[in-house]
């Protein structure tokens, strides 16, 4: 007979013990893969690929956080390897940090995966960059 104990809900009562193995370990899944546009317009709705590999090939739970604020509860679960897709729009001009992390179905947490997205996209050549500056700023008016 074996008697369990937790931290939620204290000692359990009594049972019969049928098999005893050894937990060999947990592997943490892989820092997610981010794949999607890094420049774009506010307003829009854009898509990104988030991928993780857990050697243990347990199923994969992935959790974002947008760099504007918002963060998303745990997505899942997903079987490790597979590609998801999640969409967002961002609502202010600004550069972004776009983070992800992957959680396995045992609770091994990865760290973060980034990719930087910058809002509005500012053309780089000097003349079409300082038009592009001066329509903003004629925008920011209306």
């Amino acid at each position: 007979r074996i008697k369990g104990y937790n931290d939620a809900y204290g000692w359990g009562d009594y049972g019969q013990l049928y098999q005893l193995s050894e937990f060999t370990g947990n592997s943490i899944p892989s820092i997610p893969v981010i794949n999607g546009e890094t420049t774009g317009n506010t307003g829009q709705t854009y898509a990104y690929t988030l991928r993780s590999i857990d050697q243990d090939q347990d199923d994969v739970y992935y959790q974002i956080q947008w760099g504007d604020g918002n963060q998303s509860e745990w997505l899942g679960p997903y079987q490790s390897g597979d590609s998801i897709s999640v969409e967002h729009s961002w609502k202010e001009d600004g550069t972004y940090s776009l983070r992800a992390r992957a959680k396995d179905s045992i609770g091994a947490v990865s760290d973060w995966g980034e990719l930087q997205v910058q809002m509005p996209y500012l053309i780089k050549h000097p003349f079409f960059y300082r038009l592009q500056l001066i329509v903003y700023w004629i925008l920011s008016f209306a």
